[in-house]
């Protein structure tokens, strides 16, 4: 072994720096794992936001065909029947009321759209560092983690 100017060995110089370097392994360890509990929820949150937007759209899609059939048969009523006007009243009221169905629909969707942005930029956020985990829970997965550090050096 190799004496420096403080007559200590490398040997010795060198373990705590190593140890640091591994401590600061596991804190990076610790701390995606944090992180990752942080973006979980988000990301379900995303996804049931995501599907509620997809049985929005299929609604749209339902009140719009609705619409279709509505003027259609609007347009092959016959003007001669005597209950012409209240026939065709009657479906002209079904298609306002699914003009406002898809209206109102695309209103939600624009809102869940706006919900996804929001859980995306606090993921951002989080993978960056920008939203800070919990300096006890960092602290105590970092003692876990050591702890099963030795655990696997002794075996």
């Amino acid at each position: 072994m190799t004496t420096n100017k403080t007559n200590k060995t490398v040997d010795t110089l060198e373990a705590p720096t190593v140890l640091t370097e591994q401590v600061e392994k596991l804190k990076l360890i610790a701390r995606n794992s944090l992180r990752m509990e942080l973006i979980s929820p988000r990301l379900t949150k995303i996804s049931e936001t995501e599907s509620t937007i997809i049985s929005l759209q299929k609604q749209i899609n339902d009140a719009n065909h609705i619409i279709k059939v509505e003027n259609y048969e609007i347009s092959k009523l016959d003007t001669e029947h005597p209950d012409y006007l209240d026939k065709k009243a009657t479906k002209e009221e079904k298609i306002e009321f699914q003009t406002n169905n898809t209206k109102f629909y695309t209103e939600i969707i624009i809102e869940k759209q706006k919900e996804i942005e929001d859980q995306q930029q606090k993921i951002s956020k989080i993978e960056t560092g920008e939203t800070k985990v919990s300096q006890e829970k960092l602290n105590d997965i970092v003692a876990l983690l050591i702890l099963e550090s030795s655990k696997n050096q002794l075996s």
